[in-house]
């Protein structure tokens, strides 16, 4: 939903709108506080949408546990996925080995609760420590509570292979970001789908190949969010070979 945070309609509208355009499922970010859990609800099972998950700060889910935990389990949302976290916490085998250990602790306290953890990657998590990408290592030392949305068009961009990523931790990896971005750039982390420099075609095909049963649209650039949010769904549709009504 952060792609079209701007839209005016109401809440429930603005699921109205995704659904209309194809989606089946929402991931929510911003927002989703502006009407109250029942509307929201209502609004999902109206227009046969999946809570898939929702991007919560690390900040707000250690400050504002029970609420977050409370508002999300009356939506039908089990998944919540830190949406980032800066640099510093990807800068050394120390820093990374604190951030999995962080992370870990959260992840049990939610799985204790009926809820899984994802981290999603943005471009700092894929540099080089002692040989190996912090990402790469993030994924070894955090617990099984901690699983990983990994976002295909952010890790190019970081360098990173995201196919290779996808085939060698698929068993940490319950949803693909599906985003596009151009790699030289640095001013343009999200382009159209199509428009960039990520293989979308191989990422989505070995991602359903490997089982992975979500793929979250995202362009959090947009300056055209309605538009965006057709030409999305149709890309989607047309990389996961679903045919339209």
């Amino acid at each position: 939903m952060y792609t079209v945070r701007d839209l005016t309609d109401s809440y429930p509208d603005v699921l109205r709108r995704v659904a209309d355009e194809g989606y089946d499922g929402v991931e929510f970010a911003y927002r989703v506080r502006e009407s109250p859990p029942e509307d929201v609800r209502q609004a999902l099972t109206e227009n046969d949408l999946s809570a898939v998950s929702a991007h919560v700060p690390y900040d707000e889910l250690e400050s504002d546990f029970e609420s977050v935990v409370e508002m999300y389990g009356e939506l039908g949302c089990s998944t919540l996925v830190i949406p980032a976290l800066d640099d510093s916490h990807f800068e050394s085998t120390e820093a990374v080995a604190e951030t999995a250990t962080k992370l870990s602790s959260l992840g049990d306290r939610l799985s204790d609760r009926g809820f899984d953890l994802l981290y999603h990657n943005h471009t700092h998590e894929f540099g080089d420590i002692d040989g190996d990408l912090a990402f790469e290592r993030l994924i070894r030392e955090t617990s099984d509570s901690v699983g990983f949305e990994l976002d295909v068009g952010l890790a190019t961009k970081g360098g990173a292979d995201p196919v290779a990523l996808l085939r060698t931790y698929a068993d940490r990896i319950p949803l693909v970001h599906v985003t596009d971005t151009l790699v030289d750039d640095p001013d343009r982390d999200h382009v159209e789908l199509g428009d960039g420099d990520t293989d979308l075609e191989s990422a989505v095909e070995v991602a359903r190949d490997l089982g992975i049963e979500w793929f979250v649209f995202e362009h959090g650039q947009s300056t055209a969010q309605a538009e965006t949010l057709q030409r999305g769904g149709e890309r989607l549709q047309s990389l996961l070979g679903v045919t339209g009504d």
